[in-house]
């Protein structure tokens, strides 16, 4: 396999620079924890994990987005909910997140692709791609 070398470091931080400002320009909630750490937030009801086995209702959602310093190539990103959401693509235990936007990601994408598409996801889940197949099941079962 060959590796594709990192960006220079003056390129990189200039593309992530412009990737959190193109998606602040667009009105994504995007909060900025560091060079290589994101927060994205979704004011919208979904479900989430209350205690150990209920599921109740929440308006607001909060993704933390690590980017490596590969960014923007593919790989370099991985996005987790920071608090238990009932959710087939995103894990249960972990919070880690499974969207066909990171698994096809190329160079063209941005942050705010990545924020159209958690938002999608969130309302639009792909139960037939699950990281918790008891949301999955649900899902199926009750096509909300």
């Amino acid at each position: 396999m060959v590796s594709i070398p990192s960006l220079p470091e003056k390129i990189w931080r200039t593309r992530v620079e412009n990737d959190i400002l193109e998606s602040k320009d667009y009105g994504d909630k995007v909060i900025r924890n560091g060079d290589l750490s994101l927060e994205f937030v979704f004011d919208k009801k979904i479900l989430m994990y209350s205690g150990d086995t209920s599921v109740k209702n929440a308006d607001r959602m909060v993704f933390q987005v690590i980017l490596t310093r590969d960014y923007p190539y593919p790989g370099s990103i991985s996005v987790k909910a920071l608090k238990p959401i009932f959710h087939p693509n995103i894990h249960p235990v972990t919070g880690f997140v499974c969207t066909a936007v990171m698994k096809k990601w190329t160079t063209a994408n941005s942050l705010h692709s990545l924020y159209l598409a958690l938002d999608q996801l969130l309302v639009n889940p792909n139960p037939d791609d699950p990281l918790n197949l008891d949301a999955a099941d649900y899902w199926k079962k009750n096509k909300i």
